[in-house]
């Protein structure tokens, strides 16, 4: 059923556009914003990852610390600019950063995120699915998400989560010519979901014969545990 539903997805025309445009604008993203100051968007990034992020993993692991220094350490100034719009600067809590859709500044990117965002949401909620990425199909840049977690705007080439099984869905995908393909991983902790165990699926996103993207959905470990124990009901 979720290869159904990924492949559904990918091959959908909208999808390819979404992926082929966010690409671009993500790579193009200017300083016309007001954002681009590397420093004010780190010390941003900083502030949210030492409060906010590393307060709720050390609530959900028993009070061991998230690596965030080093974490921060590996961002690129692009994804430090972009987590700092749409994490850190978000006045949305933790959880519902997806609720974040028109920034009112018309940079190419946001205008993108405003057309093709609700859809993706609406498609997420609808099957239950953790999150949904857009990937870039070669140089493993997370172009797009739904929730917005800190692994957003990393590179899972060179990024600080390039040994996740985010990662390594990506890797299995990239390259592939094959419209129909598709991976999975097996469940493991997620540092950028506060470890919680996910599995990742992936599918190749082509725009006719040109590969525009990788598709990633985190599947949620909850949903796959009702159907293995009959929603809690089997002895």
């Amino acid at each position: 059923n979720m290869e159904h539903l990924i492949l559904t997805l990918s091959h959908n025309q909208t999808t390819a556009q979404a992926a082929r445009n966010f690409g671009e604008a993500f790579r193009d993203h200017a300083p016309e914003t007001g954002n681009f100051d590397v420093d004010k968007n780190r010390q941003a990034v900083s502030g949210f990852y030492k409060s906010d992020f590393q307060n709720k993993y050390q609530s959900l692991n028993s009070g061991d610390s998230a690596p965030v220094d080093q974490w921060i350490g590996q961002l690129s100034d692009k994804a430090l600019e972009f987590q700092s719009i749409f994490i850190a600067n978000n006045p949305n809590p933790i959880g519902n950063k997806h609720l974040l859709v028109d920034l009112k500044d018309y940079s190419r990117y946001e205008q993108y995120h405003e057309s093709y965002h609700p859809n993706m949401v609406e498609y997420l909620e609808a099957f239950g699915f953790y999150d949904i990425f857009i990937v870039h199909p070669t140089n493993g840049t997370i172009v797009y998400s739904v929730f917005k977690e800190v692994d957003f705007g990393t590179s899972l080439l060179e990024g600080p989560f390039k040994d996740t099984g985010i990662a390594d869905v990506y890797r299995m995908v990239k390259g592939t010519t094959d419209k129909n393909f598709t991976a999975i991983t097996d469940f493991a902790p997620y540092p950028p979901s506060y470890q919680a165990p996910a599995s990742f699926m992936a599918s190749p996103i082509f725009d006719g014969d040109d590969n525009v993207g990788v598709l990633i959905f985190q599947l949620p470990l909850d949903k796959i545990n009702e159907i293995m124990t009959h929603h809690q009901h089997w002895v």
